[in-house]
């Protein structure tokens, strides 16, 4: 007995979506070829949303894992990265590169601390003044943080490893 898939035909679509950005950032089908396993036509099927035959044919994660590292060293997010932690539930955050002999200080985290107090002291004034409207000045403030903190998780982890 085959139970019915849990994506949606809507979340397919976006995948593929994701997969022909990420394809495009990698500088299009023929260089996306040279640094995976796979031709450029097969790659262009992964992305492609406008033909049916095309329509359950994704890319193999070992071929996104060259896609997410090769965007990686350009300092990019792999859409389809974000899109698949999208559909997780989440959200892609990049955790800073840290060198083994960095200190507390140099991790930023008096810079994490202020942005963390601005953060608090934003929603803080907002719920005060009954105001709404906070997100826009927050959002920036609420990645930044998780980044940071991720940043100095990952550190800490490493030192303890």
């Amino acid at each position: 007995m085959k139970l019915e898939r849990p994506t949606s035909d809507k979340d397919r679509r976006a995948i593929k979506q994701a997969t022909h950005r990420t394809t495009s950032l990698c500088g299009g089908q023929e260089s996306a070829a040279i640094i995976t396993r796979v031709n450029p036509k097969t790659l262009s099927d992964y992305g492609n949303t406008g033909n049916s035959r095309h329509t359950d044919v994704f890319m193999p994660v070992d071929v996104l894992a060259d896609m997410i590292l090769d965007r990686r060293a350009a300092g990019e997010t792999a859409p389809l990265l974000a899109q698949l932690c999208e559909l997780g539930g989440g959200v892609f955050v990049p955790v800073p590169e840290v060198g083994k002999e960095t200190n507390a200080v140099d991790l930023g985290v008096v810079d994490l601390s202020q942005k963390l107090l601005n953060l608090v002291a934003l929603l803080t004034q907002s719920l005060a003044e009954n105001d709404t409207d906070y997100r826009a000045g927050s959002v920036e403030l609420i990645k930044e943080a998780i980044q940071g903190l991720c940043g100095l998780r990952s550190r800490l982890e490493e030192s303890e490893g």
